[in-house]
């Protein structure tokens, strides 16, 4: 299998319930999912339009930045895929609605953390997260909680 395609997921129903990581592919415009666990673990499974992930009876999701990661892409000038979140699938492709959710971003010339867009209060963590688009034309995609 090549290194630049993703293992196929034939159905999105076997994401559900799996711990994965994901973040916002910058060429694709779309949200690259990373398994976890299993064969395909540490590699891209699936890219979506649209994903919500969930802690589980026993967590949270959880906003992570690899500060090695920020601090490279600060010094080169180069962005790299440093910044994720990690929990539970719970839907994939829904077309969220996306009214009453407080949009989260990140922005590493900002600083090295996720925030709330309206007030730049940090976040670590959240009981649920949907990362989705404002719009499939939308060139950025962010985290609702």
């Amino acid at each position: 299998m090549s290194r630049t395609a993703p293992p196929p997921v034939c159905d999105i129903d076997e994401l559900r319930g799996q711990r994965v990581r994901v973040h916002f592919n910058l060429h694709t415009r779309r949200w690259s999912v990373t398994a976890l666990a299993g064969q395909y673990k540490g590699r891209v499974i699936v890219q979506v339009d649209d994903i919500t992930l969930h802690g589980g009876p026993d967590g949270a999701v959880e906003f992570k930045v690899s500060r090695a990661g920020w601090e490279r892409c600060r010094r080169t000038g180069h962005r790299n895929v440093h910044a994720w979140c990690i929990g539970l699938v719970h839907d994939v492709d829904t077309g969220p609605d996306l009214h009453d959710r407080i949009r989260v971003t990140y922005n590493p010339q900002r600083a090295p953390r996720f925030e709330i867009a309206a007030t730049g209060e940090p976040v670590r963590t959240a009981a649920r997260v949907t990362f989705a688009k404002t719009s499939p034309q939308a060139p950025h995609g962010y985290a609702w909680i």
